[in-house]
């Protein structure tokens, strides 16, 4: 059996001859209808998990260089066949979900916004609201047991409304690009810090819009830590009637 299988990096529309070297790697593409994958031979002692940050780099500018003329649907990292007749399979297989995809996402880019927000500040200034608030009276006494519950209630009351005061702000900040982006996809408090990890997807000839659109939140919100990036193919946006399977 040979030493090599075949690393798909992407699948593009088109069938335009792909030959390009990218990280001293050899990116060609096989075409089947009007589509065609792009991809590189794998070899397999190469050892793949000590090897997955340098892989990772070039599965990225590979895709990008491909986002610079065609639309991309890029595959997970590793994703690895046995031979070019798997890769034409996986084609067949999932054609017609990948013309979806070229429809819905053809002139169109990813971009990202995770925000940061002094988390420690916000919950110290619910507490103290608490403190002073009467409701927080219900509970009397001072024996074990109800100071266990009013510890308890002051709890679940104060992460309710910090849950609360979190969407607050992720509405404020979504309202500032949902006017531009016809698709998203938002993660609430997906960390700790990070009030927000969103993802928009965004027609190509209304990116011009996302940077002032950008600095006018952050004149709105001083005290929130903005990271935008993009554009990006779009990782976040491709839908797939079934996951396929990697090798990573």
């Amino acid at each position: 059996m040979s030493q090599y299988s075949i690393y798909i990096h992407g699948i593009i529309n088109s069938t335009d001859e792909i030959d390009v070297t990218v990280d001293e790697r050899q990116i060609y593409s096989i075409p089947w209808r009007d589509q065609a994958a792009v991809v590189a031979d794998f070899k397999k002692t190469d050892g793949v998990n000590m090897h997955t940050k340098e892989y990772a780099l070039t599965h990225e500018k590979v895709v990008e260089l491909m986002m610079e003329r065609f639309t991309v649907l890029p595959m997970r990292l590793l994703t690895l066949v046995a031979s070019r007749e798997n890769v034409l399979s996986v084609m067949k297989d999932n054609y017609e979900d990948f013309k979806r995809n070229f429809a819905r996402l053809d002139q169109k880019a990813e971009f990202g916004l995770k925000v940061i927000w002094p988390v420690d500040q916000i919950r110290e200034g619910l507490q103290s609201g608490h403190k002073n608030n009467e409701e927080d009276k219900g509970v009397s006494g001072t024996s074990p047991a109800k100071m266990f519950m009013k510890k308890k209630l002051d709890s679940y009351r104060t992460e309710e409304a910090f849950r609360k005061e979190a969407k607050k702000f992720i509405a404020v900040i979504d309202g500032f690009f949902s006017g531009i982006a016809i698709e998203k996809r938002l993660q609430e408090l997906p960390t700790r810090k990070m009030l927000l990890n969103a993802s928009y997807l965004v027609e190509k000839n209304r990116q011009g819009e996302l940077k002032p659109a950008l600095e006018k939140l952050r004149d709105a919100q001083p005290g929130l830590a903005f990271q935008f990036s993009g554009p990006w193919p779009p990782y976040n946006f491709i839908v797939m009637r079934e996951k396929l399977e990697t090798a990573g």
